[in-house]
């Protein structure tokens, strides 16, 4: 008689899951019983049962083991119609409404289990507050058997219609500054979509913006952020529609002239400023610190982007006198002044830290009349300075460490007048 290897998942039949036909433990025996010549077990469904004693199966069939049943009912708790908002599935549901009791019966040992799923018919759903659940009892079958409950419990509820939505493309409008800040979209449901030309303010920057609705841009489902007009993490604008108006309004403004600037300290052109006035090129001007720049050239406008705006700029004589003193303003001066004076600290170890400096004021400055070469004067932070020399290149000396030096005051005629000032002990050299 031909012999059949089997393999068992434990050491013993007795400890046993289950009996194969692999030592990989991979492919299940048939069902029937097995025997190692003290226990009989049955194998059914691939699961072994319980243990049957046999002193002696030589030649004999065990006689059927006793098998017990495992009733499970079902305490139905989700809110919600069976058959109408959701339906019922699984080993532990018997077809009915309501879910009446089923059975399962085997050895003593062998395992049961029942499990049902619930599922919400098509525009239903388990709220997120109360989703399903089930207990779905399981374990083995006991002596004698028993009775389980599997309760259900979950709410159902409808599922949130989507309404659709779009981004609608809004017209930028000039401002009463003639500047005009980039389109964008704003999000509306189709049923508060804006009117053909509807007006929109915003309320929340410095400069009030105004935009249109563009009814020939088609909505779009989706846009980058940034040009979305009140998402925050786009431009961020709280707007307003205006009701009755459409399209860009009209201010009453008054022109500006928009010039290019030329410094004279260091012949740098990044900077522009605005006036009413048509003002010829090379007109000298100066702002309140004693800056002179002149006028470079008129510019269109959009064209002062990435210059440096500079205000509160007053035309100047070739006296130092703005037009601001009307009684002594003898007409602006043309182009930058020829020279500047070269400063020396009267300090020695300022003046060897400092090497050259310059004068902010130009040589044929007014303030220069008292005094004049090798005098000595005192600046805007205590220290005293002589005139070393004259330059047509004040550039040479001006860096982001060392500025032009505002003098404020004649001292005298030589370092040594200067007590009032910075010397630090020191004396001054050359010159």
């Amino acid at each position: 008689m031909a012999q059949l290897s089997l393999f068992i998942d434990a050491s013993t039949l007795s400890e046993a899951t289950a009996v194969y036909t692999t030592s990989a433990l991979d492919t299940l025996a048939a069902d029937g019983y097995y025997s190692d010549g003290n226990i009989t077990r049955q194998q059914l469904n691939g699961v072994l049962g319980a243990s049957i004693t046999c002193p002696d199966c030589s030649g004999s069939t065990p006689s059927a083991p006793t098998t017990y049943s495992v009733i499970q009912n079902v305490t139905n708790n989700i809110v919600g119609t069976l058959g109408v908002d959701y339906t019922l599935s699984g080993t532990g549901y018997d077809g009915g409404n309501p879910a009446g009791p089923v059975t399962q019966t085997n050895v003593e040992g062998y395992p049961y289990s029942f499990v049902i799923t619930a599922t919400p018919i098509t525009g239903k759903q388990f709220s997120s507050s109360a989703a399903f659940s089930a207990t779905n009892p399981s374990g083995t079958i006991p002596n004698g058997g028993s009775t389980v409950t599997n309760t259900l419990t979950g709410s159902i509820i409808s599922i949130p219609t989507t309404t659709a939505a779009f981004y609608y493309y809004l017209n930028p409008c000039p401002d009463v500054n003639g500047v005009s800040p980039a389109g964008g979209f704003i999000y509306r449901t189709d049923a508060n979509k804006p009117a053909a030309g509807q007006r929109f303010v915003t309320t929340n920057t410095p400069t009030t913006q105004y935009f249109y609705y563009d009814q020939t841009v088609t909505p779009q489902t989706t846009v980058n952020l940034i040009d979305q007009l009140e998402s925050v993490g786009g431009r961020n604008l709280t707007l307003e529609a205006l009701p009755g108006e459409t399209e860009c309004p009209t201010f009453n403004t008054t022109n500006e002239n928009i010039y290019r600037l030329n410094k004279c300290s260091d012949n740098s052109n990044g900077f522009y400023f605005n006036d009413t006035r048509t003002l010829p090129t090379l007109t000298r001007l100066v702002d309140g610190s004693g800056t002179i720049y002149i006028i470079e050239e008129e510019l269109q406008k959009g064209q002062e982007a990435g210059l440096t705006e500079i205000t509160s700029l007053l035309q100047v004589d070739i006296f130092g006198v703005t037009e601001s003193d009307r009684s002594s303003f003898r007409g602006p001066a043309q182009g930058c002044p020829s020279s500047y004076y070269e400063l020396q600290a009267c300090d020695q170890t300022l003046a060897q830290s400092q090497g050259l400096r310059v004068s902010r004021r130009p040589s044929n400055d007014p303030f220069f009349s008292t005094g004049g070469t090798d005098s000595v004067y005192i600046d805007d932070q205590g220290i005293c300075y002589k005139i070393y020399g004259i330059t047509t290149n004040p550039g040479q000396y001006i860096s982001s460490t060392s500025s032009q030096v505002n003098l404020v005051s004649y001292v005298g005629d030589d370092c040594q007048t200067c007590s009032g000032g910075y010397l630090g002990g020191g004396f001054f050299l050359g010159g």
